[in-house]
């Protein structure tokens, strides 16, 4: 076996010899690929804007991108390219689920059943998973010369861009599956199940926002897990024994048992499964012990790089190798220079190759590939050029093209034209905060700037795309009607004398070249600054709170706790209670926040008729937004009543409502609309009525400065 699997190697090798040297002697088909790569990128971008699947499936690339650059971050010791990283990701979303659906389409085969089988769902499909995701890093730890080159870090990212990948896959089938974009993962019974939040470390996870009692942390997460307990169980193998290789077998069992515990959603699995299950954290384990097991990988190798710190060449003024010096060291290279910064990146990551390299098992690494290896890392800190920096700007601008996207799929058919275009492009930035445009113009320049080879020619690009979103209706005019603009600015600057000219000209130069240096980006950063010194840093929810007001959190909290008491004793009544958006409680009464918040005067408007000509609509459903499909404009006094009415006659039974305060089941109610002061005073009034008539409340409208 040993005998052929160098064999293979050699063979593999040469391959790649050959492969290098057809490269070199055909550089046409280099360059008709390169062309074919930029026109296929091309209909991509525009099937984002006329194809609703290929959006779904961008955002969760995107979604899956995020999750890998996590990983990436925290692996502070790995020694892996991004390039390589990627590569493992392609392979969990284009290989291995293939591969796991053709061995459960054997079994089914061989034993009958179908994939909807409890069976097959619940043990088939878990352990088969579970054990074809660490499929690419066997095969990898089997092939590679690297195999034993590897730190913990690079095992935790294998794991995590082969399971992330794998969902990627999964979550794209259940986008295209329930035909949305957003608001997908959302069940009536159970919540929000499948959960992707910005702000949450390793998103993906399954849970049940109602009445969460077990999840499982995502493919990524347990996948890693299995993966960096290989790597510990490879590396600790070598000093105490065999013994040791039990650790990836009770984390793959502990990973295959939250997978199968999850899809059981009958409640079939043995009562022991259910009860281990339970002691290892119901699935709320996996992500603190994937992060300890992480950091004590990261400890390791840094601990064994130190061991041969003579032999590794050093920052200035470094004694010990650590990760907290060298993203000292990154930190003030980011602030001197972007250069620095690039060679500093490939220099910590050549060094961190080259200490394993040196670790590396003799018997693995032949000596003049081993000798090859070393010399290349030891010279070799301008190889990758300047990768790095691309991770730097590559989610702003994403984020960018994402938003483009949802704003060209927000435009009605009416208004699907060329020129139509720049007017949804122009509403698009101009509904931009100023600290939203700075961070889409910085990041998009730190990527340009990567792509294009150098700053001025990034900035060049950059600052003219932002002129063309600020004057994208300018533009829309000109493409309806060229000959009538053009025939108005003619008669406009035909009226003016020389002076006048003059003057114009000198002044659109000034204004253009002073825009190119940032100016543009300053007007607008010290009109946000001084918006945000009169109306402060806080969300709407924060601004200009109520005296004695429990504040989001703590409302929230207590309307869950009545949700789930109604719920369990009426499952009818799921998705018909409301959590109001504030509360104050004070000398018996009792005031119920609802806040209107980032609306157009025109949706209250068009709320104030629906109240008038649809009462029941307009208490029950609201109506979508205009510019936003994702969103209703409801105002869900109705649904608050239900709550606040359940919560009075149980008061017994809910201690938190009179931890907060709320004693008496004859409280006063007030109903209050907290709308921004621009909210026009005529549709209020008329929804206020329509309130007061048909649910019998008091309603009180409350304006902010917002």
């Amino acid at each position: 076996m040993q005998n052929f699997r160098l064999r293979l190697r050699e063979i593999l090798d040469r391959l790649q010899e050959k492969w290098l040297q057809w490269k070199a002697s055909h550089p046409g088909w280099i360059r008709a690929y390169t062309v074919f790569s930029m026109v296929s990128l091309l209909v991509f971008l525009l099937g984002l804007f006329f194809f609703e699947d290929a959006r779904k499936i961008f955002v969760q690339f995107l979604w899956s991108l995020y999750l890998l650059w996590q990983f990436w971050i925290l692996a502070r010791s790995k020694t892996f390219t991004w390039k390589t990283y990627s590569a493992f990701f392609l392979v969990g979303a284009w290989v291995i689920p293939f591969i796991t659906q053709g061995f459960v389409a054997i079994i089914h085969l061989l034993f009958g059943g179908e994939p909807s089988d409890w069976w097959s769902i619940a043990v088939v499909t878990p352990i088969a998973e579970e054990i074809f995701k660490l499929l690419p890093l066997f095969v990898y730890l089997w092939l590679s010369r690297r195999a034993t080159a590897l730190s913990l870090s690079d095992y935790a990212l294998i794991g995590a861009a082969v399971g992330g990948g794998f969902q990627m896959m999964e979550e794209v089938a259940r986008r295209l599956a329930s035909g949305k974009i957003w608001g997908y993962g959302f069940s009536i019974w159970d919540g929000q199940v499948i959960h992707w939040e910005f702000f949450d470390l390793f998103p993906g996870y399954f849970e049940s926002s109602y009445f969460a009692t077990e999840m499982m942390s995502g493919h990524a997460v347990i996948t890693s897990l299995t993966a960096l307990g290989v790597g510990l169980g490879i590396r600790w193998r070598r000093k105490g024994g065999r013994a040791f290789l039990l650790v990836p077998l009770l984390l793959l069992f502990w990973a295959v048992l939250d997978h199968a515990v999850w899809n059981d959603s009958g409640g079939d699995l043995p009562e022991w499964a259910d009860k281990l299950h339970d002691a290892l954290g119901s699935g709320y384990y996996a992500e603190p012990a994937l992060l300890i097991l992480l950091a004590l990988g990261i400890f390791l190798d840094y601990r064994d790089m130190n061991r041969i710190g003579d032999r590794l060449p050093r920052l200035p003024g470094e004694r010990v190798i650590h990760p907290f010096g060298e993203l000292r060291h990154l930190f003030w290279a980011f602030l001197a220079d972007p250069r620095l910064l690039a060679h500093s990146l490939l220099f910590v990551q050549d060094r961190k190759q080259l200490a394993f390299s040196l670790l590396g098992d003799e018997t693995v690494f032949d000596k003049g590939f081993k000798r090859k290896r070393e010399e290349a890392l030891s010279r070799g800190l301008d190889r990758h050029r300047e990768q790095m920096l691309a991770i730097i700007g590559t989610f702003a601008l994403l984020g960018l093209f994402l938003t483009v996207v949802i704003a060209g799929a927000a435009a009605s058919a009416e208004t699907a034209c060329f020129a139509c275009l720049f007017d949804s492009l122009a509403n698009w930035w101009e509904g931009l905060d100023g600290w939203e445009q700075g961070l889409i113009f910085l990041g998009a320049l730190a990527l340009g700037w990567w792509l294009f080879g150098g700053l001025q020619l990034a900035f060049t690009i950059l600052t003219t795309l932002i002129s063309i979103a600020e004057n994208g209706h300018a533009i829309a005019r000109f493409l309806r009607n060229p000959l009538a603009e053009t025939r108005t600015w003619w008669d406009q600057w035909s009226r003016l004398t020389p002076e006048q000219r003059l003057q114009a000209a000198a002044s659109t130069f000034l204004s253009a070249a002073f825009h190119r240096l940032g100016g543009g980006a300053i007007k607008r950063t010290v009109r946000f600054a001084k918006k945000r010194v009169e109306t402060g840093w806080g969300r709407f929810e924060d601004a200009d709170l109520l005296p004695n007001s429990l504040g989001k959190s703590k409302t929230e909290s207590l309307f869950i706790t009545v949700e789930k008491a109604a719920y369990k004793e009426n499952s009818n009544r799921v998705g018909t209670f409301g959590r109001p958006d504030n509360i104050v409680v004070e000398d018996g009464r009792i005031t119920i926040v609802e806040e209107a918040k980032m609306w157009s005067k025109r949706d209250f408007e068009r709320l104030a008729e629906v109240a008038k000509n649809d009462t029941r609509r307009f208490l029950l459903k609201g109506i979508p937004a205009e510019s936003d499909k994702r969103q209703t404009r409801y105002i869900q006094l109705a649904k608050h009543q239900r709550s606040v009415n359940y919560l009075l006659q149980h008061l017994d039974q809910l201690p938190k409502a009179k931890e907060y305060g709320i004693t008496r089941a004859d409280s006063d109610v007030v109903y209050m609309l907290k709308v921004p002061k621009w909210a026009p005073n005529e549709a209020l009034e008329t929804m206020r009525k329509v309130f007061e008539e048909h649910l019998n409340i008091k309603v009180t409208i409350r304006k902010i400065d917002w």
